[in-house]
């Protein structure tokens, strides 16, 4: 839902302009780009019993990855909670 803010501005409805999100999606088109490009061009040097023991490989490094982005998402909230209330005590200890 865009809401028409200025002639040459879109605003989402969140009150940020659309035109931020266009950075994310090249951010994350690249990304799959650069994730998936050697499956395609493996087939001009290899074979398909070599490409199948790479891809699963492949595979197995994306799971990892996935898994520490979803436990570092989990995680942030308490760190951070415990980093604010550092800083606080060690305003207090100070004062």
């Amino acid at each position: 839902m865009l809401a028409s803010c200025d002639q040459n501005e879109f605003v989402a409805v969140g009150g940020r302009p659309a035109a931020e999100g266009l950075e994310l999606a090249v951010n994350r088109l690249v990304t799959e780009m650069t994730t998936r490009a050697p499956l395609l061009l493996l087939p001009i040097v290899f074979t398909l019993a070599q490409i199948g023991i790479f891809d699963a490989a492949d595979r197995i490094r994306l799971t990892l990855g996935i898994m520490v982005a979803v436990a570092t998402t989990a995680i942030m909230p308490a760190l951070s909670r415990m980093s604010s209330s550092r800083v606080i005590s060690v305003a207090a200890r100070s004062a």
